[in-house]
């Protein structure tokens, strides 16, 4: 029994409330998978597409990642994702996603001229560089406003 309506357990209040649950869902999934690419330190854009990113290789190549992830039959994590010069999307479980991935981005921060990211605001998790090259104003910012961060600050400086 719905406790909206009093009515059986599909009717549309019914409906709506489990359709929210499931955008909620998949915004927490959403948000974990950034998270984790944040914390293994592998830089990202965000692409046209809504919950598509793009992740740049050593190569030049990119990698097109979804990130809205789903469960396997044995209730494990699968990532969707592409290369950029593919239209066929392939699957993989979250262990062997980060093992192939990680290898081939790690040249990517090294060649950069500066591997910090950026540990708030709206470039959060994005390479300083990047930053620096794109929105000077956001630079200047943090320069004269945001208290610590002294090497943040430092790689900044070094950039502009």
């Amino acid at each position: 029994m719905c406790d909206n309506c009093q009515t059986n357990l599909f009717c549309s209040c019914f409906q709506a409330h489990l359709k929210k649950e499931k955008i909620q869902r998949r915004d927490r999934a959403v948000k974990a998978l950034t998270t984790v690419l944040q914390k293994r330190r592998i830089t990202y854009s965000n692409t046209h597409v809504d919950n598509v990113v793009a992740i740049p290789l050593a190569d030049a190549s990119r990698v097109l990642l979804s990130l809205k992830s789903r469960r396997d039959e044995q209730y494990y994590v699968v990532y969707k994702y592409r290369p950029a010069n593919s239209s066929q999307w392939l699957e993989l479980r979250r262990d062997a996603f980060f093992s192939w991935l990680i290898p081939l981005t790690v040249a990517t921060s090294q060649s950069t001229g500066s591997a910090e990211l950026m540990p708030f605001g709206k470039y959060k998790g994005r390479l300083v560089s990047d930053i620096a090259a794109t929105d000077k104003r956001y630079c200047q910012w943090v320069l004269e406003e945001v208290a610590g961060h002294q090497q943040l600050k430092d790689a900044i400086s070094a950039l502009m």
